[in-house]
């Protein structure tokens, strides 16, 4: 049975911290859950890691959350799935680790706990304002898209639709430096490589940014195959797609790598290993971990200053790390 509390709860096992107030930037939050989305997150698959959902639920149908977390370490503290609207009507949902987080209500829903031999919380009608966390999802991305390629960087294409569109990291980007790459949607054109692979990841301690651009229509469509540099766990966990102007992307291939997309609405018809931000996200396909493991580092620009993070008066702060724009790698 499900215990509900309407207590807030005001301490949760991930890493929540006051609100940061200006400038504030990280990508802290990719590495705690495996789905953020500002708006709605409509899913009737699985989702290996923790949901963060701004707006509402919005599918009827069965789903089941946190399935490769730790069933036996997740205590009534470790919110798995948190929305911050409403979950609507429908079939029961699954939890299989940790507790769930409801700003609003759940209209009547079954929301079935693995409880494991451990007390579980279920908490309607919760204070929660998450405003800084998308904030600094949403300028990190902002700040990511204006970063050079690097010298030696090169994006190959193979010239036909059976090929391999290769992005190749010089040799200029130290061990354990930050790669960046600077593409167009077309790089995901079957009529240009019906793969993709990338080169100079493994056995390193890089990082990788690859800011898409949308073009004029704002309309992102994956549909090349992604090779053994970037499905590999320990290189896609450092792997970050940025696409900061994108309104709409379509998948329709296993995609493995982390998204930053705060403007866009994503639909997958196909598995996502890494993390994602978005605006909002439809899908009958499956999220799955690791979630980002790499260690881009924000500092101040004096630019962006006179922007002003709305000060939070919310219970639950759920603000995640961050300190200003300037890329750098941690030493």
């Amino acid at each position: 049975m499900i215990t509900k509390n309407n207590k807030i709860i005001a301490s949760l096992a991930f890493a929540v911290v006051a609100a940061t107030g200006a400038n504030a930037q990280s990508l802290d939050a990719l590495s705690v859950f495996n789905i953020i989305t500002t708006g709605d997150f409509n899913s009737q698959s699985d989702i290996e890691g923790r949901t963060l959902v701004g707006g509402n639920f919005t599918n009827s149908n069965s789903t089941n959350f946190a399935t490769r977390l730790d069933q036996n370490a997740q205590d009534q503290t470790d919110a798995s799935l948190i929305v911050v609207g409403d979950i609507v009507n429908g079939n029961a949902i699954n939890v299989l680790a940790g507790s769930v987080v409801v700003g609003g209500t759940v209209n009547g829903r079954n929301v079935q706990l693995n409880e494991n031999n451990r007390t579980v919380t279920f908490t309607e009608n919760a204070n929660i304002n998450l405003d800084d966390t998308f904030t600094q999802l949403t300028l990190a991305s902002q700040s990511l898209s204006t970063l050079a390629m690097n010298n030696g960087n090169t994006v190959v294409f193979p010239g036909n639709s059976g090929g391999t569109t290769t992005f190749n990291i010089g040799s200029g980007v130290a061990q354990d430096g930050l790669a960046v790459f600077n593409v167009t949607e077309d790089v995901f054109d079957t009529r240009l490589g019906n793969t993709i692979d990338i080169t100079g990841v493994q056995n390193t301690n890089r990082d990788v940014v690859i800011n898409v651009g949308s073009g004029d229509d704002g309309i992102v469509n994956i549909g090349t195959n992604f090779l053994n540099g970037f499905n590999q766990d320990a290189n896609q966990v450092r792997i970050v797609f940025n696409f900061f102007d994108a309104t709409e992307i379509n998948i329709a291939t296993n995609f493995f790598g982390n998204i930053l997309a705060p403007n866009a609405e994503i639909n997958p018809q196909a598995n996502i290993d890494g993390s994602v931000f978005a605006e909002s996200l439809t899908t009958q396909s499956e999220l799955h971990i690791p979630t980002f493991d790499g260690n881009i580092e924000f500092e101040q620009v004096p630019y962006l200053i006179a922007y002003q993070v709305p000060e939070p008066s919310s219970t639950l702060l759920l603000g995640l790390g961050g300190l200003g724009l300037l890329i750098r790698r941690k030493r």
